[in-house]
């Protein structure tokens, strides 16, 4: 069955180095794939073929991680031994690695074709510290690798579903309350309160707040999520 979307690449990868022993996220600062373990940091950014653009993406990924792969299917025109080898010379000469995903009628099967040879690049700061706090700042893995036109739950989001289901879970709590369960402190809590970016708390007496019900339905599309921090926060005791 041919492939029509870069997202249905997405959990065979996923699936696969999960085996591996590494944890992955997917549309991580605009990367497709984000798979981290004690001794590695690598990212994947796939595509529904080999072309152009996958090569320039993989090399911009190279500015916050030096281990980046590039993958996409293996279809009828790269099928040949002597195209892989020429992508895999290609590869190769720019330090990137290669996953190839091979359909099968038992399902999508990953193989690393090559591992990128160790090369320290010059990474743009900046962006490396923004996409490494986004990347572990995450604790739930909610989204999908090569989606367009969908929303992102980002780190932020994230800690703000998480916060909400606490305060609907527990009803009003103090910032002390709050930051103890989230484990940030008071002044990250606090201003994630009274900025209020999606509506779901409201001030109920001064540092004490509660969820907005107003907000419910909003809130309730976050699905998975909301019932993934939703039992977290149900079997949390208060000190």
């Amino acid at each position: 069955m041919p492939i029509h979307a870069e997202s249905e690449l997405y959990e065979p990868i996923k699936n696969y180095f999960e085996s591996q022993g590494y944890t992955v996220q997917a549309e991580v600062k605009g990367c497709d794939v984000v798979a981290v373990r004690s001794d590695a940091l690598l990212v994947i950014e796939m595509k529904r073929q080999f072309n152009l653009k996958l090569v320039m993406q993989a090399i911009q990924r190279q500015c916050v991680c030096s281990s980046v792969y590039m993958a996409f299917p293996v279809t009828k025109s790269i099928s040949g031994r002597r195209r892989i080898n020429e992508i895999k010379a290609l590869a190769k000469r720019l330090h990137l690695g290669l996953i190839l995903v091979h359909e099968r009628p038992s399902g999508l099967l990953v193989e690393v074709a090559l591992v990128p040879d160790f090369q320290v690049f010059r990474v743009n700061v900046k962006a490396q510290k923004a996409f490494l706090k986004e990347l572990f700042s995450r604790e739930h893995s909610v989204n999908t690798g090569g989606v367009s036109k969908t929303k992102i739950i980002t780190a932020h989001k994230e800690r703000a579903v998480a916060m909400g289901a606490y305060l609907k879970v527990h009803g009003p709590q103090s910032i002390e309350q709050i930051s103890n369960y989230m484990n940030l402190t008071k002044q990250v809590v606090g201003t994630d309160l009274r900025m209020n970016h999606y509506g779901w708390y409201k001030r109920e007496a001064r540092g004490i707040y509660a969820f907005n019900d107003e907000f419910e339905e909003e809130f309730r599309k976050f699905g998975d999520l909301v019932g993934f921090y939703a039992t977290r926060a149900a079997d949390y005791s208060q000190p």
